[in-house]
């Protein structure tokens, strides 16, 4: 005998949705990724370089495909290309702070 019982659908969570604010709210500014890199002797990258490189690829990319893709294809690809490149920057800012969290929390070694 079959069972009238409804089945629920599978709950799926619902991730938050990547920005530019929650990136720049994880990542180190400009003057705090200094002092890191002085402290711990490390190359600090060229971000306005990297900026103006990715800027150039989207846009070389968005005319490259004028006339060959619908505009609701281009919209899809390039949400997907930003939401990437976004998302890598929030990956980058949540190990800046979870490093961060790990070292303020490892008990100081202090010299007598």
């Amino acid at each position: 005998m079959a069972s009238n019982r409804s089945k629920s659908s599978p709950k799926t969570k619902t991730r938050p949705a990547l920005s530019f604010e929650m990136a720049a709210q994880l990542c180190p500014n400009d003057g705090l990724a200094q002092n890191v890199a002085e402290r711990f002797g490390l190359t600090i990258p060229e971000y306005d370089d990297i900026r103006l490189a990715q800027v150039t690829t989207l846009q070389q990319m968005a005319t490259a495909f004028q006339g060959s893709l619908n505009e609701r294809a281009a919209e899809m690809h390039f949400q997907r290309i930003v939401g990437a490149i976004v998302g890598s920057a929030i990956g980058a800012g949540r190990f800046y702070s979870e490093t961060v969290v790990k070292a303020r929390n490892r008990p100081s070694r202090r010299r007598r």
